[in-house]
């Protein structure tokens, strides 16, 4: 990615041979600030400065952590300029407003308190955020926030394997229209909750239901009726159906005729297509 109207200026500051004499010169330009975010490693502390001086809190909104030194965060942390002060830390609670997936650190350094506390925040999308990139919490605060008021974290703490959901609350969590789409797709079910599960009508469910490889070749049989296209293309691909099976059931999802020679196709997928380039399914 290189700066449309200056590339060459934009490329001279990610060029990793360039002195940090040029550095601090091209941080005067819109194009060499440009190249110099996108280049790797911490920054020199005289081109942070410049950085600071030409870019503002544009430029601030990326200088945090590795990319300088402790010297140039302490320099960033005291600025006179709330602009440039705060660039990084607004930068991350309007990522956290918008519900733009945001890294564990970056929300610790933003908020200046460590995940356990960020993860009892009284604002759900923050909580929300830290159960989506928070990893390995301990299952304390994996229980806390499964069991959370607001729906959008109990469906952010249940959509990773990792740290996942104890045996013991599969039950519970089944029963949540929050959270049994994100189990359904990987837990072992028992039948009365695969029952449960189809009986809910829900499509997104159905669809978690039918890609979980743990299913017994009893569900399996039962899903082969469905007139769902993507369940029964899933069904056929089921380590439970015979090789004949499938063969027999390639209708479900092959055209039964070839496409005339004056029908154009999807280059992607081979699929005869529309005149306005729409896949017509057969």
């Amino acid at each position: 990615m290189v700066h449309l109207k200056e590339p060459q200026l934009s490329g001279l500051g990610r060029n990793p041979a360039a002195s940090p004499d040029v550095l601090v010169r091209l941080a005067a330009h819109e194009a060499g600030r440009h190249g110099l975010s996108l280049r790797r490693g911490q920054l020199p502390d005289a081109v942070v400065e410049a950085l600071l001086t030409h870019g503002g809190g544009d430029s601030a909104v990326l200088l945090h952590r590795k990319r300088v030194s402790s010297t140039m965060r302490h320099r960033i942390a005291g600025h006179p300029d709330p602009a440039i002060r705060d660039a990084h830390a607004d930068f991350v609670r309007t990522m956290v407003e918008r519900e733009v997936r945001t890294g564990i650190e970056d929300l610790v350094e933003a908020y200046g308190r460590p995940p356990e506390e960020l993860a009892a925040s009284s604002d759900p999308k923050l909580r929300a955020m830290v159960a989506q990139s928070w990893r390995e919490r301990p299952i304390v605060v994996q229980l806390a926030l499964l069991t959370d008021p607001d729906p959008g974290v109990r469906a952010a703490a249940s959509e990773a394997n990792d740290p996942g959901v104890p045996p013991e609350y599969y039950e519970h969590c089944l029963a949540d229209p929050a959270v049994r789409a994100n189990l359904a797709c990987r837990i072992p079910l028992t039948l009365e909750q695969f029952d449960r599960l189809l009986a809910t009508g829900d499509e997104t469910v159905l669809h978690a239901v039918v890609g979980n490889p743990r299913l017994t070749a009893d569900m399996v049989a039962r899903l082969q009726d469905s007139t769902d296209p993507s369940v029964r293309v899933a069904v056929a691909y089921s380590r439970h159906v015979t090789p004949e099976t499938r063969d027999g059931c390639s209708h479900w999802w092959r055209p039964r005729t070839p496409p005339a020679a004056t029908t154009p196709l999807s280059l992607s997928t081979g699929r005869p297509t529309s005149r306005a380039g729409c896949e017509m399914r057969p």
